[in-house]
């Protein structure tokens, strides 16, 4: 399904190719790519709000201005998905001090609508641990996942992430209910 390409992380190369009906492309994400991942955010909050209600953020220049900070920090790596010459998805994980040193922490996977079920957020989950691995020396990958979203749960669940923990309430709300999230980790070391 992918390719593999071998080399240093620089902001316009190749991580993989990826095979499918479309072809696409992981790579780290630069300013240029920063409103594409704004319409990945604004399709993902369209699809939260008609499948189950979640409120709908207004994504301005301030949300811009967000994500170009995020890609420039040090302790950020977003990866971008590219297929059709448009940004498909995205991958943002970090390394943050709430969390041990050798734990990196998933904050956002997503992949449009029309590009969902295809295999695509799992290249993204992929390359994104191999870069945390290489950049953070990251041992673990942890992620909060909504546990009403049983579609995510069982994503993470087959990409190798384990619940740890009980679950924790949500201040949002699932299909007007309260929710909760999982904590979810992947040992990389076994």
């Amino acid at each position: 399904m992918s390719e593999k390409v071998e080399g240093e992380s620089q902001p316009d190369k190749i991580l993989r190719a990826v095979e499918w009906e479309g072809g696409a492309i992981v790579k780290y994400a630069t300013k240029e790519d920063c409103p594409g991942i704004v319409g990945v955010d604004r399709d993902g909050m369209m699809q939260r709000f008609e499948e189950h209600g979640v409120p709908i953020k207004e994504f301005g220049k301030e949300r811009l201005e967000e994500w170009e900070e995020r890609v420039a920090e040090a302790n950020n790596i977003v990866l971008v998905l590219k297929t059709a010459g448009e940004i498909a998805g995205y991958i943002y994980l970090k390394k943050t001090p709430k969390f041990p040193d050798d734990t990196s922490y998933v904050d956002t996977l997503w992949v449009i609508k029309k590009y969902q079920g295809k295999g695509l957020a799992q290249n993204l989950v992929e390359c994104g641990i191999d870069e945390a691995k290489g950049a953070f020396n990251a041992k673990k990958i942890l992620s909060h996942v909504v546990q009403e979203n049983k579609p995510a749960v069982k994503f993470w669940q087959k990409a190798g992430f384990k619940q740890i923990g009980e679950p924790k309430l949500r201040e949002a709300k699932w299909d007007g209910k309260e929710s909760s999230y999982l904590t979810m980790i992947k040992n990389l070391e076994e």
